[in-house]
């Protein structure tokens, strides 16, 4: 995604139904930010299972309202 474009999805919290619902929305073409409060398992969702897809890592859940097309809101997975 280039740094000019906007997201359409973003999820908080990477666990298992986070990671799928990720894949599911990158899956029909949606642009997706993925934000979980341990970076590393962002790194490695992103090197392994959505490899290709368009999904962008947040590292702060600051700029999800900066980088998604309209307000909206997001679900958190958090346990």
């Amino acid at each position: 995604m280039a740094d000019n474009e906007l997201a359409d999805f973003g999820l908080i919290g990477l666990a298992v139904m986070g990671q799928n619902l990720i894949l599911n929305a990158a899956d029909h073409k949606f642009k997706v930010l993925a934000f979980n409060r341990t970076v590393s398992k962002v790194d490695r969702f992103l090197e392994n299972e959505a490899k290709g897809e368009l999904t962008v890592p947040v590292l702060h859940p600051k700029p999800f309202s900066d980088i998604l097309t309209q307000a909206c809101r997001l679900p958190g997975l958090i346990r």
